[in-house]
């Protein structure tokens, strides 16, 4: 009985599980809900395709076609068989890499970066932007987008692939954003510049003018002499306050000790410096 794979219609369900009681020696106990039938088929072992007809959203109970054991909903295969399937096409995805064939013809290309070829490239901009003009979804092409250029369903699915990634790096010590070393709980020192320019420019263009601005200053804080580790206890800060008439430009921007920054807020550094001086002597009259 167990392992068997039974095709049975609406009517039948219910027979079949009052004939299952029976057998098991449980007599007279009709079975009618229908939210019952999944736990007579974890009971008593069977896979079951419930095939009813009169049913508008048909639930599938099946075997996986690798292994035999239950299939994954919605899919044709186990959760098993499906993770196995995934890590070798991430094996074939890093093999066709280091040896650069487009991942959509295989054919060799002469670009060092990206993983398409020209014409594949080309192809799939001319589709993304022929898509895009229709107001279709520009991954499937099916259904209609909304504000992200997808439809729900695909940019779901987007969210999901990339927390997901997200995760498995983080997992593994990388940052959350590619494969490199992070340097702080999130991530590697390019998108950690990347990010900050982000916030202070609204672009990443400045991510390599901050990082150089870093450098002159040899990573020190101007106010403490303290010595600076980027995404861990270094800040921007704007010489002459934005609030108060200062440009948003490097120029106006220095690294500083976070909890510095913290205490700045939008004073100028005269100001700054005689408040110090100022709690420096009130310090130093008490302890005498």
């Amino acid at each position: 009985m167990r392992g068997e794979v039974v095709f049975l219609g609406g009517n039948q369900i219910s027979l079949w599980c009052e004939s299952v009681l029976v057998n098991y020696g449980v007599k007279d106990t009709p079975v009618k809900q229908k939210w019952a039938y999944p736990f007579f088929f974890v009971i008593f072992g069977r896979t079951i395709i419930y095939n009813n007809r009169n049913s508008s959203s048909r639930r599938k109970f099946m075997r996986c076609n690798t292994c035999s054991n239950g299939a994954a909903f919605g899919n044709k295969s186990c959760l098993k068989c499906l993770a196995k399937a995934r890590e070798r096409s991430n094996e074939r995805y890093k093999k066709m890499k280091q040896e650069r064939k487009c991942k959509t013809c295989f054919g060799s290309m002469q670009e060092e970066k990206g993983i398409y070829c020209k014409k594949c490239k080309q192809e799939k901009k001319d589709t993304y932007t022929r898509r895009k003009q229709q107001g279709l979804c520009v991954t499937c092409g099916s259904n209609k987008a909304t504000t992200t250029q997808k439809c729900d369903e695909c940019h779901q699915a987007y969210l999901v692939n990339v927390n997901a990634k997200k995760q498995k790096r983080l997992s593994e010590g990388r940052c959350a954003y590619c494969e490199n070393k992070r340097i702080n709980g999130q991530t590697c020192l390019k998108h950690y510049l990347q990010i900050t320019s982000q916030s202070h420019f609204k672009n990443i263009s400045k991510a390599n003018d901050l990082y150089n601005l870093f450098l002159k200053q040899n990573g020190i804080c101007p106010y403490t002499g303290k010595k600076l580790t980027l995404g861990v206890d270094a800040s921007l800060d704007h010489i002459v306050p934005k609030s108060r008439g200062g440009s948003e430009d490097v120029s106006n921007l220095q690294w500083v000790y976070n909890q510095v920054n913290f205490m700045k807020i939008d004073m100028f550094e005269n100001e700054f410096l005689n408040l110090v001086e100022l709690i420096h002597e009130n310090l130093a009259k008490k302890a005498s």
